[in-house]
């Protein structure tokens, strides 16, 4: 009966065991570090076990660890050549036993590298590089002070490089640090000049030598400005006027820079005088020795600034100078003179009565007849002033002025012909007390004859008729409040006979 409760027990205990494996932290020693002691995981592995009744056995296998077999009689001192390696422990505590494991490792592979770079002008730099071991990784290059970055400025000389990773592991290696010599960084820039003023392309050329290549060129002031390359020379193109810093740099981040001006020539310009039939042209600006054309020659230039007889016209004039710079004058008009008879800007002509501006005779082509010897306006383009028709009767003691029209311009003088009727006296001896006032009117005007007037007639100076009005008294005053600005025609009718007046409405 007692050997089968013993053998139930061994059952029982024996079932216990079999509970799931679990895993304790590594061991991790550094490179060359191969004596391990296990017994630093203790408190890990019994946890909340009573240490007083819990015994520990370490081993090489899952099995013997199970079977309580070969195990490991050095915990303390565990000597493990092997990058890796698992340790299996027994714990046996009041009958009950579990396994746990845990890893030796070795950290084999932690390895540091280094890359020299030259930069700010060939003052040497470290970029260290670790591998292996266990991220992430801090530099140093006395081994004392470490750092996360991996790049350290340094002179000439020889230095031992560390790293130090996760686990406190270090790895270490030497680097020599050359004294390079090169020569400096040289650049020579010159540019070319603009021709005219205004023009955008002129070319910036450095001439490079030393540092270390490829270089690289371009301008402070104007960054997209196009650059291309032959052998040592850069050469900037489409510059316009200014003052510019030409940066040269080399593979090693040395840098030079050229400040430069790039002139250009003042701005050509030109006026003209009109004098009659002459144009006299005056050049500034630009570069000397000026060339001269007029149309319709503009391709025949000469050094002659001076165009005589011309013929009316408008005319286009292009300067030229010696840069082949150039600059337009536009609408140069040459304006015909007043019509001339006998040489003569003013005649006075015996007429008769009845006759209108049809029957003067001036002999020219392209006249037209005004009541003002210039424009009221002052324009030389008359738009606003409307000519008298050939139709207009001519007025007693009135002066008409003439003027022409030549290749469709109009002279701005004008001939002054004034109009004597003094052969027909009888209409002025019937009419001879007529009387009329205020001449300028503003608003009523006064007439009155020694015999009845008929009616009255007033007319603009272009014949058409502003008043029509039957009289048949010996007195009138008409009003002309509603007559605009103007010179007018008043045509009095009494007992068949006329007479026609000149009035000014103001």
């Amino acid at each position: 009966m007692k050997k089968t409760l013993l053998y139930l027990l061994f059952l029982f205990t024996s079932f216990n065991f079999y509970a799931q494996i679990s895993i304790v932290s590594p061991i991790i020693h550094c490179n060359g570090d191969t004596l391990f002691d296990f017994t630093i995981r203790k408190n890990e592995i019994i946890g909340d076990l009573n240490p007083a009744e819990t015994t520990l056995s370490y081993h090489l296998s899952e099995y013997d660890a199970t079977n309580n077999a070969n195990a490991i009689p050095n915990p303390t001192s565990f000597v493990s050549t092997v990058d890796s390696k698992n340790i299996y422990v027994r714990i046996y505590n009041k009958g009950n036993i579990t396994l746990k494991f845990f890893r030796l490792n070795i950290n084999f592979n932690l390895a540091v590298d280094v890359t020299i770079r030259y930069s700010a002008c060939y003052t040497p730099i470290l970029f260290l590089n670790a591998t292996g071991g266990s991220p992430s990784y801090r530099y140093s290059i006395d081994g004392i002070k470490y750092q996360k970055e991996n790049s350290f400025e340094v002179k000439a000389g020889t230095y031992t490089i560390y790293t130090l990773d996760n686990n406190e592991c270090t790895a270490s290696a030497t680097v020599v640090v050359q004294d390079i010599t090169i020569p400096p960084l040289q650049a020579m820039t010159v540019n070319t000049m603009l021709r005219c003023n205004g023009d955008t392309n002129a070319e910036i050329m450095s001439f490079v030598s030393g540092g270390t290549p490829p270089y690289s060129c371009f301008v402070e002031e104007k960054m997209d400005a196009r650059v291309s390359v032959y052998e040592n020379r850069y050469t900037i193109h489409n510059m316009p006027a200014g003052r510019y810093r030409v940066v040269i740099k080399d593979a090693m981040g040395c840098a030079v820079m050229n400040p430069i001006e790039i002139q250009e020539p003042k701005a050509l310009t030109a006026t003209a005088v009109i004098t009659d039939q002459t144009i006299t042209v005056n050049a500034t600006g630009g570069t000397n020795q000026y060339t001269y054309a007029i149309s319709p020659t503009l391709n025949n230039s000469s050094t002659n600034n001076t165009f005589t007889d011309l013929v009316p016209n408008t005319y286009e004039i292009i300067v030229r100078d010696s840069n082949y710079c150039w600059v337009n004058i536009v609408s140069l008009t040459i304006t015909p003179p007043a019509p001339l008879v006998e040489g003569k800007k003013a005649i006075t002509l015996n007429l008769t009565a009845g006759q209108t501006l049809a029957d003067i005779n001036i002999p020219v082509t392209g006249i037209k007849w005004y009541s003002n010897a210039t424009s009221p306006s002052g324009k030389t383009k008359r738009l606003n002033e409307a000519f008298l028709p050939l139709s207009t009767v001519l007025v007693d003691n009135t002066t008409y002025y003439a003027s022409q029209t030549i290749n469709n311009i109009e002279s701005k003088e004008r001939l002054a012909v004034t109009v004597k009727l003094n052969t027909l006296s009888n209409p002025d001896f019937v009419l001879g007390n007529f009387k009329y006032h205020p001449n300028p009117v503003k608003n009523v005007l006064s007439i009155e004859n020694a015999s009845v007037i008929d009616e009255v007639t007033l007319f603009s100076v272009t014949g058409k008729v502003i008043l029509d009005k039957k009289i048949n008294s010996l007195h009138s005053d008409l009003d002309l409040s509603h007559v605009a600005t103007g010179i007018y025609f008043l045509k009095v009718k009494s007992e068949g006979r006329e007479k026609t007046i000149k009035i000014v409405k103001e």
